[in-house]
């Protein structure tokens, strides 16, 4: 946790990109860690050795989870275009948390089990949003 927290890694992500470690190399994940990728290297390989049960983390950990700019894309596209097709396809890939693909159908739309676009990235929301 202090390793990710010094590297800022998302939480989220970093514990679903491990629970696919069984099928996805870790040059990625090890990638995330920018500054600490040395020190997460070292983690990760004593984490390895421990023989982690991946199924069992992909069965717990999301790959979707609605995020605050996943949020402010829905409300964009209905404010701004009226285009209530977006939610319903959020909704799909959120409701369905665990699923590797999006289950709206609509391959673009892994892209929410992802970090933010740049343009999103310095987004704040207030309680109230």
């Amino acid at each position: 946790f202090q390793l990710m927290a010094r590297a800022k890694t998302d939480f989220t992500q970093t514990f679903r990109r491990l629970s696919n470690l069984d099928q996805d190399h870790a040059s990625f994940l090890i990638a995330d860690f920018g500054s600490e990728a040395t020190a997460f290297e070292d983690w990760l390989k004593r984490w390895q050795q421990a023989s982690p049960d991946y199924a069992g983390m992909r069965s717990v950990n999301p790959n979707f989870v609605l995020r605050n700019w996943v949020a402010e894309i829905a409300i964009r596209s209905v404010e701004d275009d009226g285009d209530l097709g977006t939610i319903d396809r959020i909704f799909q890939c959120v409701t369905n948390p665990f699923d590797e693909t999006a289950a709206s159908g609509n391959a673009n739309d892994i892209g929410f089990a992802g970090p933010p676009p740049e343009a999103l990235r310095a987004l704040e929301v207030s309680c109230s949003s």
